[in-house]
């Protein structure tokens, strides 16, 4: 007799961010970006994941990632933030930023 199987726990962030297989890249991107938002994966102030792995996770490239996150800073769902890389002390970072007021 087999074993019953408890059901597997579903990462949801792996979820909203799985790869893109067909459609409009960009707008998908921006899509992926909202639903993450709208599902409360990330939350006002929250740092999304960095650009290299979400464009691992969206099987994108990084020009269209980019793209869909700069038009997320016109409508106001994502802010950029500026920081240091740690141990390159002149390098400056982008982070994508969910905004406060949504």
């Amino acid at each position: 007799m087999a074993a019953s199987r408890s059901p597997a726990t579903v990462d949801p962030a792996a979820v909203a961010f799985r790869a893109i297989r067909s459609g409009n890249m960009y707008e998908e991107c921006v899509e992926r970006v909202l639903s993450a938002v709208k599902l409360g994966l990330v939350s006002p102030g929250d740092r999304l994941p960095a650009d290299r792995d979400l464009v691992v996770r969206l099987g994108v490239s990084r020009v269209t990632l980019r793209g869909a996150l700069r038009s997320l800073t016109e409508t106001d769902w994502v802010e950029v933030r500026r920081g240091r890389h740690h141990g390159d002390e002149g390098a400056r970072a982008q982070w994508f930023v969910i905004c406060h007021n949504r």
